[in-house]
């Protein structure tokens, strides 16, 4: 389970192919872009703090690259997406 760590992983393929290497399903939650990004990375950047968010497209990407398999993805408004996703393409 990965909730509320994407926001901050530069390179998240990389941890999502270890979870997938060594867990049976995945949970995690991924930030969306958009005026909350852009005053958390104002804020979070004063700190040295870098921040990261998904469209819907890129969660795809980053899934197909990883080797995990989307099994649901759901909406949380305008703060992102949690999903349920699988080793297997």
């Amino acid at each position: 389970m990965a909730l509320g760590i994407f926001d901050y992983v530069s390179n998240p393929v990389d941890l999502l192919r270890t979870m997938a290497r060594t867990a049976r399903h995945v949970i995690a939650s991924f930030p969306r872009p958009g005026v909350r990004m852009c005053a958390r990375k104002v804020r979070d950047g004063a700190h040295g703090v870098s921040v990261y968010g998904y469209t819907r497209e890129r969660i795809d990407a980053v899934m197909e690259q990883s080797g995990l398999r989307v099994e649901k993805l759901v909406p949380l408004g305008r703060a992102g997406f949690v999903l349920l996703a699988r080793p297997g393409s």
